[in-house]
This record gives C-alpha cells, structure tokens and sequence, in this order.
C-alpha cells in the first residue's frame, strides 16, 4: 500500500490481477486521465501497472489462489479486515467521488466500504456469466454495466446498463487487413495475459501434421510460458516452421492485426480486442473457469457466425490440424468470420463506461 495516495474527490478503479479484469480497468483508467483516477489493485495485477506513478495506484494485500481450505479462507478474511481498516481511515479523510469495480476479490472490500459510507458504486462484469465477486455486489451498488448484451446470473435488477468490453486504445481505429494479398498464412496463437499450456503442446504438434504446400506458407506468433520456450522453439526450428514467440507483449496488436486465424481462450477481454480487429478466431474455452463463463462467452461470437468453438477436450493435433486444413485453404471464409468479428465489435464501449461513471459522479 501507498500511504501517499490522495482519494480526495477521486475516481476510484478497483481490479484484480488477471488479465481480463485489469485491462478493462486501465482502459478506462487511461480515458480518464484528466480526471487523475486511482487504481486499487492486487499483487498480481501491479504487474500490469508499472508505467503508473505511484501516487495514482494502490496494492492491496490479496493473496492469490482458491479458497478452499481453512487457512486460506482466514488468510483471506484477516486480509480482507487490514485492507478495510486502511480504506475506512483514509476515505474519512479523504473521501472518494465514486468507486467502481472491475471483477475480483479485489473489488469485494472497497465496494463494500464504499456502499457502506454512501459513495457511489458502480461494476462492470466483463463476462457472458456474472463472476461470483459481482453477484455479490450488484444487489449494492448503483449500476450494474454489462459487455454482453445477454450476461447469465446477472441479477435482474434496473440498474443494468449494456456498455460492452473497455478495450485498449491502440484496438481502436484499425482498418480491416484483406487477408488475400498477403504472401504468408499468418497464425497468431495466445492464452489471454500469461499464455496457454495447451497450445503449446497441440498447436506445434498439429502443424507438422498438414500438407506440406500448406505448412511451408504459415508464420506462427506463439504466446508460450517461459518453461516452455525451449521445447517450442526447439521444436519450431527442427521443422522448418518459421515463428516468434513472446511470454508477453506490449505490441499484441501488431502479432494479431492481418492475421488469418487467431487460436485463443475465450477471454472476454481478448475476444473483444480480436474483434475490434476483425480477426477470425478458433476459440478454446480454459476448461476450469468458473461457471464455464468462457464457453458463454464464445457462444455468442459462434452465434454470429465471428468465429469458430473447439473444447479442450476436443482440441487434439489430429483435429487442430483438421481444423487449419479446412479453413485455411479457403481464405474467403476467413475473410468472412473477420468482417462479422468485425461486426460485433463494440468500439464506443469505453466512451460508454465512462459516461456511466460521470453520470454517478458526484
């Protein structure tokens, strides 16, 4: 924490660490600048806040990991108690003009707080199913905005406003790439903000498997874990398959724009970047999420037609290979899944949010 963080009059953002709840948080964070916003996050998420001064940001003590033991639910409630007692004592001094949540356990005690000392709320649920920390939540707060335009266990409550997905500025703005009159197959491969174990073990296996006319024209962008890079470049190299691969990358937009096929988890956050790029996309929802909210998520881009669904059970060399084969022979149906990506694309969504947030501003 930042004993020299004034919340006096302030906006407040609150998001945990996982990629999906925090740069919907520093997209609205940056269309807010002019009004020097404060971000509360936890550990995992000050990862992602780096270029933020220190007087514009708060770490709250939250540990990670499931609650499903004794101690780490009493951990989590000793926490949750120091980073109460520290928010109430600076609000009293310092009181902020809104407090709007983004997702997590992290938005769990400073909405609480908030709605306690009559601050105004507010939250946005990225997802097709609302989180648990959000159910909580949206029976206080003042407003309730929604990415999808349908969000399952969302409450129905006349609070609920459909904003869409906040996205980073630099998805903003970008023309439509036409995938015919480029040289290379490019296939862009990522598993949200650190990557997917799963795709580094199907997707390189399932390249070497296709037709060699059709292997010998693809570049592959593959976001890896750093325990796996040796294998996958090693890997890559011995057949010939030429590629880069990242752990992370500030220029994401860059490896996706012109792409012809993005292979992805359904991450609401993801799928609306792809979409503001118009890229078609196989979806693998991550298996262990929470009210199976990827493959809600991923349904609805399948129900227009913007992309194509396998589970992970399904996703094997054998099939992924099937699966390029198919599609990438046949440009125009790539072509086809972008421009409805495209479609559904929701590009005014920050503008939205942030005229909810003036809206409660007091």
């Amino acid at each position: 924490m930042h004993a020299d963080v004034s919340f006096r009059d302030k906006i407040v953002l609150c998001a945990a660490g996982t990629g999906g709840h925090i740069f919907p948080a520093l997209s609205v964070f940056t269309a807010l600048e002019r009004e020097s916003p404060i971000l509360l996050t936890d550990p995992r998420g000050a990862a992602y806040c780096e270029h933020i001064p220190p007087s514009s940001k708060m770490v709250l003590a939250i540990e990670r990991g499931t609650l499903t033991s004794l101690k780490s639910v009493g951990l989590f409630i000793q926490q949750s108690f120091e980073n109460a007692r520290f928010l109430c004592s600076a609000w009293r001094k310092n009181r902020p003009s809104i407090v709007v949540g983004f997702g997590g356990r992290a938005t769990l005690v400073p909405l609480l707080l908030a709605w306690i000392m009559r601050i105004p709320t507010l939250i946005h649920e990225q997802n097709a199913v609302m989180g648990r920390a959000n159910r909580v939540l949206s029976y206080i707060v003042k407003r309730i905005a929604l990415s999808f335009p349908e969000t399952r266990r969302c409450p129905r409550l006349g609070k609920r406003q459909h904003t869409g997905m906040p996205i980073r500025a630099e998805f903003l703005g970008r023309s439509l790439t036409p995938l015919k009159k480029q040289e290379n197959i490019r296939l862009c491969v990522f598993g949200g903000s650190q990557g997917a174990r799963v795709f580094s073990s199907v997707v390189p296996r399932a390249l070497v498997l296709l037709p060699e006319v059709l292997r010998k024209q693809l570049f592959v962008s593959q976001q890896v874990q750093e325990d796996d890079l040796p294998f996958v470049e090693a890997f890559y190299t011995l057949h010939n398959i030429p590629h880069e691969l990242f752990c992370f990358s500030e220029h994401i937009v860059s490896v996706i724009q012109g792409a012809h096929l993005a292979i992805c988890r359904a991450g609401a956050s993801s799928l609306a970047e792809l979409a503001a790029l118009g890229c078609p996309t196989l979806m693998v929802p991550y298996p262990s999420a929470l009210d199976a909210h990827q493959q809600e998520n991923a349904r609805f881009y399948t129900d227009h037609r913007a992309g194509w669904c396998m589970s992970e059970g399904d996703f094997s060399p054998r099939s992924c290979a099937d699966f390029l084969k198919e599609h990438l022979e046949d440009i125009s149906v790539l072509e086809n899944a972008g421009k409805a990506m495209h479609t559904v694309a929701e590009v005014n969504a920050t503008e939205a949010f942030v005229s909810v947030i003036m809206s409660l501003k007091h």
